[in-house]
């Protein structure tokens, strides 16, 4: 699930205490005008074709690794 995607990548990052201390997963569609964002509940097994981003304190990481 999300949820377990946000927690894992929460684990392997220093949170900023002044931040939100969230961790937003979103997708940003073909022409890049729209972001959705991901509530957490969704499956991840059920998301296909998806490029997911993840937004941590303004840092910003793929799927694929993580890009400091």
């Amino acid at each position: 699930m999300v949820h377990e995607l946000q927690d894992q990548i929460a684990s392997q990052v220093t949170l900023s205490p002044e931040g939100s201390k969230r961790v937003r997963i979103f997708e940003i569609d073909k022409d890049g005008r729209r972001q959705r964002e991901f509530t957490g509940t969704e499956m991840l097994g059920n998301l296909h074709d998806v490029d997911m981003y993840a937004e941590v304190g303004g840092m910003r990481l793929n799927k694929s690794g993580f890009a400091c």
